[in-house]
């Protein structure tokens, strides 16, 4: 094989595994971001169960206190 053959050979799998690695980092990036966006969502609907979760427990503390003869 000529010097030159082998040359453009390198250079085109060079170029070549480097679009592979940049499109490989590009798919691992935006899954990545999908996954913070699902964390994210998940970390809020906990907060908001625990909100209400609050919320429900003063107020039934509410009304066994306001309830006649309740005991408490």
């Amino acid at each position: 094989m000529r010097i030159r053959t082998v040359l453009t050979a390198a250079v085109s799998a060079s170029i070549v595994l480097v679009l592979a690695l940049a499109l490989g980092s590009w798919v691992f990036v935006q899954r990545l971001e999908a996954t913070s966006q699902v964390r994210a969502r998940a970390q809020a609907s906990a907060r908001n169960a625990a909100e209400l979760l609050v919320l429900t427990q003063e107020y039934s503390l509410q009304l066994r206190s306001a309830w006649p003869n309740s005991g408490g």
